[in-house]
């Protein structure tokens, strides 16, 4: 694996809105390239005995990372805090998370509808600890209810996220 491409956008695909980070295909790693570390997608069946299929399902993402220390990296950086806080109608958002096989390709992408924050943390530590801890976040998100068929499971950027490599 060699990392991730994460976008996350409003309905209306307002640019000032988008939150990118990470690097795509062919775009030299860079200080963005290692901010993502992992991304997990859970379908999650809540009532773990169930006996059927059924549409108690919830679609879950966590991903975790370094705090950027560079100033442009900060800025984009800070739009998951605020996406985190809001509790207006954009605080349900699509997301688009590609991870990279190879520099020139993706193993998978995931695009999600209707996704809020659930969960947001950032840790941070001392200069005097261990040279091996960064400052991380955690975000954890969860799909709007009956929108499991809205998850696509592909293998290359989705042509409706094309507007997200050209901002």
């Amino acid at each position: 694996m060699h990392g991730f491409k994460i976008a996350i956008a409003t309905k209306d695909q307002t640019p000032e809105d988008l939150i990118s980070i990470g690097t795509d295909i062919n775009e030299q790693d860079n200080d963005e390239s290692s901010v993502i570390e992992s991304a997990e997608i859970f379908l999650d069946t809540i009532d773990d005995n169930v006996k059927q299929k059924s549409g108690n399902m919830l679609a879950k993402v966590t991903i975790k990372g370094k705090i950027p220390q560079a100033p442009e990296l900060m800025k984009k950086f800070r739009k998951l805090s605020e996406w985190a806080r809001d509790r207006k109608e954009a605080a349900y958002r699509d997301i688009c998370i590609a991870v990279k096989s190879a520099e020139d390709s993706f193993q998978v992408v995931y695009t999600l509808k209707e996704v809020f924050v659930v969960d947001y943390k950032e840790f941070y530590f001392s200069t005097s600890g261990s040279t091996e801890d960064h400052d991380r976040f955690e975000l954890k998100l969860t799909q709007r209810e009956n929108n499991m068929n809205k998850i696509d499971v592909l293998s290359d950027w989705p042509s409706d996220w094309e507007w997200v490599r050209k901002s």
